[in-house]
């Protein structure tokens, strides 16, 4: 995947996280996003985005893709292991559906 697609979706996603506290996500799961979200736009994470290019139509992939990265490092971010969910990439109630 193109470097500036991936920084891309880490400003949507922190922008996303930032809306998303004020419809009720908790803020601490929020800012552990946003700092998250800001790691991908910084280039950090590039090596846990191994799509291609071509994908269907809607780019769907690469945003669960995002939606996973985000997540698992968001709750690293607050001592918690990646890959437990503690923040859920695809949770309405976390309101992580980003």
């Amino acid at each position: 995947m193109p470097e500036p697609v991936v920084r891309s979706f880490g400003i949507l996603k922190k922008c996303a996280a930032k809306v998303n506290m004020e419809y009720g996500l908790d803020p601490t799961i929020g800012k552990a996003v946003i700092q998250a979200g800001q790691e991908v736009a910084d280039g950090k994470l590039n090596d846990q985005f191994s799509l291609i290019v071509w994908q269907t139509g809607s780019g769907t992939q690469t945003n669960m893709n995002a939606n996973e990265v985000i997540a698992n490092r968001a709750a690293e971010i607050l001592s918690h292991k990646s890959g437990e969910k503690f923040v859920h990439p695809r949770s309405r109630k976390q309101i992580i559906v980003f």
